[in-house]
């Protein structure tokens, strides 16, 4: 599991990869670029079952499109 802490701060749990040990670990993650961060705009994402940007078809290879309840409407 990743918290974020600040902008450039994570901490980091982790188990043990001896499945019968158990133990959780936790470690800080810590991003020293060396110029300021700069912010952008989110991007808009696209469907997980429509890959094009534009609903389209990317091959006429005959495949139909998926149902509108597959791709959250």
């Amino acid at each position: 599991m990743m918290l974020r802490t600040s902008d450039l701060c994570w901490n980091v749990d982790f188990q043990c990869d001896n499945v019968l040990c158990g133990h959780t670990y936790r470690t800080a993650l810590t991003m020293t670029p060396e110029g300021p961060v700069q912010r952008t705009e989110r991007r808009e994402s696209l469907s997980l079952f429509d890959d094009s940007p534009n609903s389209g078809s990317v091959s006429d290879d005959g495949d139909a499109s998926s149902p509108g309840y597959l791709k959250g409407d």
